[in-house]
């Protein structure tokens, strides 16, 4: 009779094998399967940035790194990352080679059917009042594996996505909402809590993180007082409301120069920077060398700004 531990063992397997199947090279790329992204990398990265949408990130193969805020959060083959809010963060790739290349996959969560789906799921023990850090990590149960890899699976069968990918985008949702991280997921889409709020006001920079940032309206927009909000908003992220957009700028920046070749004064404008000289020295402190200097190493391949 398999264990549990076996079963897990096997299903992690036959993910990895269906992702590198899908993935002969080397990349990141969005799938047929809305919401489902898969990634392959055959060396170490380091110093790449990524805003992460609300999602699910499972590693298959390999190991990766995420700094969110002053946090180091470490996660490998069985483990599953949650970012149920937009959150920007620097992040490494640890574990990746030619004979067992890193393999992952991410889906984006809806959580306007997560927050639909609460009322119908019992919340079990413990799913109070969280806090900390919204990103969170944990286990992969066997449920939650076999949905995840009927997903990447569905790949393979393009007629059967225009009705299966909802149904498993729910079941995913649902084996969350009945897991280790079903307390951070319910605080987040539950109308009124201070989650919900901070995930407002993380929704209004998103869109408006080009403009000058006044704490107070931010706070306003949120329903909260503005000392409130700066607990909160650093408990959840790991930045301040501040520090939150600094980062949105100069990733979005750093992209605008990589890919679509934008000198530094113009990405610097261009992201709400009125200072080409504050540019500088934030995107120094930021990624540890000048604009310039960065994007030719990376456009020179010796890392990557944007990756799994």
């Amino acid at each position: 009779m398999k264990t549990k531990r076996s079963v897990l063992a096997e299903l992690r397997v036959e993910l990895a094998e269906t992702i590198a199947r899908q993935l002969p090279s080397e990349g990141d790329f969005p799938s047929a399967v809305p919401g489902l992204h898969l990634f392959r990398r055959h060396t170490p990265i380091v110093g790449a940035c990524q805003v992460y949408e609300p999602g699910v990130a499972v590693v298959a193969q390999g190991a990766k790194a995420v700094d969110v805020g002053s946090e180091l959060i470490s996660f490998g083959e069985g483990i599953w990352l949650l970012t149920p809010l937009h959150v920007p963060a620097m992040f490494r790739i640890t574990k990746a080679s030619d004979e067992r290349p890193y393999l992952a996959c991410a889906i984006v969560l809806d959580m306007q059917a997560a927050r639909e789906m609460i009322a119908e799921v019992e919340a079990a023990p413990g799913d109070g009042a969280v806090k900390g850090l919204a990103v969170t990590t944990g286990p992969m149960t066997v449920e939650l594996f076999d949905a995840v890899l009927r997903m990447v699976r569905l790949n393979e069968s393009p007629q059967d996505i225009p009705v299966l990918s909802r149904l498993l985008q729910r079941e995913v949702l649902y084996r969350l909402l009945t897991s280790a991280c079903a307390g951070v997921m319910r605080q987040i889409v539950t109308a009124g809590s201070q989650s919900q709020r901070v995930a407002r006001a993380v929704d209004w920079l998103r869109l408006n993180f080009r403009e000058p940032l006044r704490v107070e309206d931010l706070a306003q927009h949120a329903h909260m007082g503005v000392s409130t909000l700066h607990h909160h908003f650093r408990e959840m992220t790991g930045n301040s409301p501040l520090q939150f957009q600094k980062q949105l700028r100069l990733f979005e920046a750093r992209r605008l120069m990589l890919t679509e070749g934008m000198d530094t004064a113009s990405a610097a404008f261009a992201t709400g920077y009125e200072s080409a000289t504050q540019f500088n020295r934030e995107y120094r402190r930021q990624f540890g060398q000048p604009p310039r200097k960065d994007v030719t190493v990376l456009q020179g391949g010796e890392s990557l700004a944007f990756a799994g």
